[in-house]
């Protein structure tokens, strides 16, 4: 099991590393857009329906 506990930065350079680290990757909008067309209206009109049954 990981341990969690306070992250400790000397430098402030290093705290902003480490947050721009977190985020470096595809985000999920670039992800979205390469999913096939008709895939993609599959999946927005599930979520569209499941937040409208979820009230």
């Amino acid at each position: 099991m990981n341990k969690t506990g306070r992250m400790k930065f000397s430098l402030l350079i290093k705290l902003f590393g480490s947050f721009f680290r977190m985020f470096s990757g595809p985000t999920f909008f670039m992800t979205f857009r390469k999913i096939e067309p008709a895939f993609r209206e599959k999946l927005l009109l599930t979520v569209s329906m499941s937040n409208e049954c979820g009230g």
